[in-house]
């Protein structure tokens, strides 16, 4: 499970893994954010050690904010984004 840091701006967002794909670097997850829970695909795109842990870059691509149900700025903000992650993770 991933979730923003304390003190970051914005709503918070929970990444959870539901199921590897047969893609060594892909999984389905499902993204939490403004109370509503959307099913998306993650990629990683690079891993690397760090000290006692890894630092992980994954990217989720198309999400789309209607179905989060933020619809204000119309015109202002696109419908569709996508999500860059940079997690450093260690063992618990």
């Amino acid at each position: 499970m991933v979730r923003r840091p304390r003190g970051s701006a914005g709503p918070p967002l929970t990444l959870t893994p539901t199921r590897r794909t047969g893609r060594a670097r892909q999984c389905h997850g499902a993204l939490a954010a403004h109370g509503q829970t959307v099913p998306v695909e993650v990629v990683i795109d690079r891993a690397t050690n760090e000290g006692d842990g890894v630092r992980v870059h994954a990217y989720v691509e198309h999400l789309d904010r209607y179905a989060f149900g933020v619809t204000k700025v119309k015109g202002f903000a696109g419908r569709y984004l996508d999500l860059d992650l940079d997690v450093f993770a260690v063992p618990a």
